[in-house]
């Protein structure tokens, strides 16, 4: 995701990212590993700017992305672009321990998401 957002509009018709790839349960390669995170965060990059440029072109999403940005304040633009584009409703985040430690379950089968 480039830092300066004021290129966006060129690059408005960027290709869908590609989701990430699942976890087939084998052992990898120190360098198919990093090939593996490598491609992830080309994924999750693309994701990013591809919603910045979807909410550029739409005024009633900025809007959203906006509420999203005031609750996630402490977030970087980037993550909240990560953020409003896979949970444009969340209201807290937190890995699994914090959830643990807040006494609130997790239950089997719930998903995360990604941030940088």
């Amino acid at each position: 995701m480039p830092e300066n957002y004021d290129n966006l509009i060129e690059e408005f018709g960027q290709p869908e990212p590609t989701p990430p790839p699942q976890n087939s349960g084998q052992q990898l390669s120190k360098e198919e590993f990093a090939a593996k995170m490598k491609q992830e965060r080309d994924s999750v990059s693309e994701l990013a700017s591809n919603t910045g440029l979807e909410i550029a072109g739409d005024g009633g999403k900025f809007g959203e992305y906006l509420k999203t940005l005031a609750r996630f304040e402490r977030y970087s633009p980037q993550n909240t672009l990560l953020i409003f584009a896979q949970r444009p409703n969340a209201t807290k985040l937190g890995d699994y321990d914090h959830w643990k430690d807040a006494k609130t379950p997790v239950t089997r089968g719930q998903t995360g998401f990604y941030i940088f």
